[in-house]
């Protein structure tokens, strides 16, 4: 279309009330028709879409649609595929950032100045996709070094654009080296060529460098090792897949060097899940660093190493260290026992469904006895013999320092259990205490207790799925009257029934600080709901109450409707079986939680009425209602109550709502 007939074009559409899309297929634009249409642009006010379809752009005419984010200031985005398609898209209102896709258009380096001149006008560009180009290394790396001046805060797509591995590594430490607000780069090569940057829109601390499906030689190594090292302020570098073998990565982590600060290396690699924990732990104390955490996983054949640069020279210290899904046999201890020899400091210890022979518990027995910074010790899910549990007791009774136990998830015997019992005394520094899946008969309650009335600091305590009975709830119950800081406490799914609630009530009371209580799974009755209903009153303090699947009735449902916490953020109360009365008293109760976030009714049998929501719960995030009686009548009233709950994502009902099939769930239009 040549430029006399466009105007004409343009005027009368000008004209054009209610304009909402102009779309031009078929036609040739020159450069001088592209730049009047652009002209023209912020004079059609009502302009939704612009689009050019089979037709052919020159790269200028391409640039030319580029630059109209800068002369137009409803345009949101931008959008050109091959050179035969473009489309501008329009904003009513103020725009948020800008997006723009240049993409399989055939630009080379030589068209680089001219666009970043372009793309330099635009003071909110927020996504920019030039993948699918010929920009080449060269090109590539021009764009970088221009970047700082685009003022991108979203994304960067450079992917399919010819380039070399080693202009790979060259390019991605440009762009995480010059540009501050660059806070992410994600290389991968063939077959996937993807090259992405994420931004934000302030300087960002965290700087993290992926690279995968590279093909890394001793060479390539020390390349990396020196492009790490001059990169200020990275923090992760993520390897996947890049024939890295072990002694590549013995000599990254012997030459990486950097001024100050935390560097995370993460390698993934097959030989992870083949190679001994001995050999894997063995390379990882070869990092320059102070290594503050090792990690070795199996399963995702993962090695993570964490270590700490320091412009001051001091001692090094390994702060965490980690196994999963490891076998510890006799050939491993000699690797862990260099470790902590060397790195004496330890301040974590977390070993997870780690198989671990006599031996291997003798050298942790050893280790806890040395380690006297220790504040998290976790020992969930291992295999490990009768004689073996004695020797991690013996060594657990010294840890005194430790602020963290999770022995969760161990399926030791009760004589066992019994004896890591009395190890627990003296844990004066003890804040949180993990024993959930632990069997716990009366005899190691009773032990578990007595240890319990010295841990002042106390603030988490999970009991879950222990076993625990009534008589067991009452030696906990008396030693937990001086437990003042307690905030978290978790007896679900135990035998507690209403002699253990009895027992609890009394002392509940005078838990002032306590948050959160989970006594979901219980064989509570109405009685005993009643009474709990009553001291529960007294924790004005309560934000999460998990009370499911007990039968408590009515009763209780009214008697905590009276005293609900205003704090209240998550009440739980599904398989109770909570009729009219008691749904009506917790409804009307629920309007003064104006905190309130997640609330499960579910398999109650509401009968003639509904939960009363009419204020609205302006938090609310989550409500569950499956399987409650749920009839014609109740509808409407519940979906007007509903409607205010303006923060509603997602609602769970069944099939006592007509029309509603089972199991629905979804945010609320």
């Amino acid at each position: 279309m040549d430029p006399p007939n466009l105007r004409k074009l343009l005027q009368i559409l000008e004209t054009c009330q209610g304009l909402l899309e102009i779309k031009f297929s078929h036609v040739t634009m020159s450069d001088q028709s592209t730049e009047m249409l652009l002209d023209y642009l912020p004079q059609l006010h009502n302009l939704n879409l612009l689009q050019l379809s089979q037709t052919t752009l020159s790269l200028n005419s391409i640039f030319l649609l580029t630059s109209a984010v800068s002369l137009c200031e409803q345009i949101q985005k931008v959008e050109v595929r091959s050179q035969n398609y473009a489309c501008l898209y329009f904003t009513p209102g103020k725009r948020k950032g800008v997006s723009c896709g240049l993409t399989d258009c055939c630009i080379r380096q030589v068209g680089m100045e001219q666009l970043c001149h372009t793309l330099r006008q635009c003071k909110d560009l927020s996504h920019l996709d030039l993948s699918g180009n010929l920009l080449d290394d060269e090109g590539l790396k021009y764009l970088l070094k221009h970047l700082p001046q685009m003022n991108l805060s979203g994304s960067l797509n450079l992917s399919h654009n010819g380039i070399s591995q080693e202009g790979a590594l060259h390019c991605s430490t440009i762009a995480l080296s010059t540009c501050t607000q660059a806070r992410e780069v994600s290389l991968s090569l063939n077959p996937e060529q993807k090259f992405l940057i994420q931004f934000t829109e302030h300087q960002e601390p965290r700087k993290i460098l992926r690279l995968s499906r590279f093909n890394f030689q001793q060479e390539h190594i020390i390349r990396l090792a020196t492009l790490v090292g001059q990169v200020p302020k990275l923090t992760d570098l993520i390897l996947a897949n890049n024939t890295v073998s072990l002694q590549g990565l013995q000599l990254l982590l012997n030459l990486v060097r950097m001024p100050s600060g935390m560097l995370r290396i993460s390698v993934e690699e097959p030989w992870v899940t083949m190679a001994s924990v001995t050999t894997l732990l063995d390379a990882s104390v070869q990092a320059s660093g102070n290594i503050t955490k090792i990690s070795i996983s199996r399963q995702q054949s993962l090695l993570h190493i964490e270590e700490a640069f320091s412009q001051q020279t001091e001692n090094p210290a390994v702060a965490t260290f980690r196994l999963a899904q490891c076998d510890l046999g006799v050939s491993q201890t000699l690797a862990i026992r260099q470790v902590v020899e060397k790195y004496i400091r330890l301040q974590e210890l977390s070993w997870s469904q780690v198989h671990l022979c006599d031996t291997s518990t003798q050298l942790l027995k050893t280790l806890l006895l040395s380690l006297l910074e220790l504040k998290k010790l976790r020992l969930t899910a291992i295999v490990v013999s009768s004689e073996g549990v004695c020797q991690v007791a013996s060594g657990l009774s010294h840890c005194n320092t430790v602020e963290e136990l999770d022995l969760s998830k161990n399926e030791f015997s009760v004589e066992s259990t019994r004896v890591l019992m009395g190890a627990l005394e003296g844990k004066c520094q003890l804040r949180s205490l993990n024993l959930s899946s632990l069997q716990l008969d009366d005899l190691a309650l009773s032990t578990l207790a007595q240890r319990l009335r010295g841990m002042s600091l106390l603030h988490t305590l999970d009991l879950s799925n222990s076993g625990l009975s009534s008589i067991g709830c009452c030696y906990l119950s008396d030693c937990l009257r001086d437990a003042t800081n307690l905030e978290d406490l978790n007896l679900s799914h135990n035998k507690i029934e209403d002699a253990g609630v009895q027992h609890l009530s009394a002392i509940l009371p005078t838990l002032l600080q306590l948050r959160k209580i989970d006594l979901s799974w219980n064989g509570i009755s109405p009685a005993g709901g009643r009474k709990l209903a009553e001291a529960l009153a007294f924790c004005v303090q309560v934000e999460e109450l998990h009370l499911g699947a007990n039968t408590m009735g009515d009763l209780m449902a009214i008697r905590l409707a009276q005293n609900l916490p205003h704090h209240l953020k998550v009440l739980y109360l599904c398989s109770n079986q909570i009729g009219t009365k008691g749904t009506l008293s917790l409804g009307q109760a629920l309007a003064r939680c104006q905190w309130i976030e997640e609330v499960s009714l579910a398999e109650n049998i509401f009968a003639e009425e509904i939960l009363p929501l009419s204020k609205g719960l302006l938090k609310l995030r989550k409500i569950n209602l499956t399987s409650c009686k749920i009839n014609d009548r109740m509808t409407k009233p519940l979906a007007s109550s509903l409607v205010l709950c303006h923060d509603l994502e997602e609602i769970l009902l069944s099939t006592g709502w007509p029309g509603i099939p089972l199991g629905t769930k979804g945010p609320l239009n």
